[in-house]
């Protein structure tokens, strides 16, 4: 026996419009082509993310859990994700993430990130110039490692399993 895998293909919905993205790196071809509030779907599969999120986008993906991607295998990005200071009311979905973090000086607001793993999520200060931000929503999440909000003010954690350290909340 073998086991063959479809081809990753990222979906962009632009102004009403479908692009398809095959190829290489399709997540990172789909976000280089969209523009702020466009959507992006993932098939499942293991993905390359961007260098940095910087645009206002809603990323979904297929999932992560085995009873419901036993079909499609889950969405994994298997680089971590930088927010830029553009990336406010993004929305994460259906994901499996790496480390989820912020440049130090960038101020990200409205950011949501909902039905995903996360192995961590990076959001302490880190020397000097820090930015706060406010308006995070963690819903429904499953996060391995450590959950660091130093920056972040006015925020839900609702119905996460946090199985690392929570700190400076």
């Amino acid at each position: 026996g073998f086991t063959a895998n479809a081809q990753q293909k990222a979906a962009l919905n632009s102004a009403g419009n479908t692009t398809i993205f095959v190829g290489a790196d399709p997540f990172i071809d789909a976000y280089n082509a969209a523009v702020n509030g466009d959507t992006i779907y993932l098939s499942g599969g293991s993905y390359n993310a961007p260098n940095t999120i910087n645009k206002r986008l809603t990323i979904f993906g297929a999932g992560f859990h085995p009873d419901s991607t036993s079909a499609t295998f889950p969405t994994q990005i298997t680089s971590n994700i930088l927010l830029g200071e553009n990336a406010d009311s993004l929305h994460l979905e259906g994901l499996q993430l790496q480390t989820v973090n912020k440049y130090a000086s960038t101020e990200v607001n409205s950011l949501s990130i909902k039905r995903c793993k996360i192995a961590a999520l990076d959001f302490k200060v880190s020397g000097t110039g820090y930015s706060n931000c406010i308006s995070l929503g963690l819903t429904e999440n499953i996060i391995t490692g450590n959950l660091d909000l130093e920056t972040m003010n006015n925020s839900i954690v609702s119905n996460n399993i946090i199985q690392g350290q929570l700190s400076y909340s």
